[in-house]
């Protein structure tokens, strides 16, 4: 099962909060509210006070992610900060369960997995489904977002003219 819609995994119940950053970056948004920052304070930061901490896994594209995240949180007026390089799922998914980090960026098919080894969902919309009943108390996933992981190819402009 390879999914490469990117999931939000955060320890915290953000209601609409962090929608305006997935709209605005084009990554995921929340579900909730239709007014995306309706249940962020006023001075910014979490809705508990504190500044957010998105973490990323210790691979370039994530370290990407998590910057993308923490800067349009802080463009929307919520304070937040980076934990880059936490390590692998197993380490990110503690650090997220422990508090240390408030959000990380992930694969929903790689996270269906690793919270239900024996998992059979396929497509998308099966596995936004299942994920969330699938996680442990006080964990919660935002949308899945419309960003992809896919591969591409790239080659010269003469090229496909030549192999015509």
């Amino acid at each position: 099962m390879k999914e490469t819609q990117h999931r939000v995994l955060g320890r915290r119940a953000f209601g609409g909060l962090a929608a305006g950053v997935g709209l605005a970056m084009a990554l995921t948004a929340c579900g909730g509210s239709s007014n995306p920052l309706s249940s962020a304070p006023a001075s910014g930061g979490s809705a508990s006070g504190s500044a957010l901490v998105v973490g990323s896994a210790d691979f370039p594209e994530s370290q990407i992610i998590a910057e993308i995240y923490a800067g349009a949180l802080n463009a929307a007026g919520v304070t937040a900060s980076t934990k880059p390089n936490i390590g692998s799922r197993e380490v990110y998914f503690k650090a997220v369960q422990d508090g240390s980090v408030d959000i990380v960026p992930d694969y929903s098919g790689n996270l269906l997995l690793h919270v239900n080894k024996d998992a059979t969902e396929v497509s998308a919309g099966d596995i936004v489904k299942a994920l969330p009943g699938k996680l442990p108390d006080g964990l919660a996933v935002l949308d899945a977002s419309k960003a992809e992981d896919k591969d591409a190819m790239v080659v010269t402009k003469p090229l496909p003219r030549s192999t015509s």
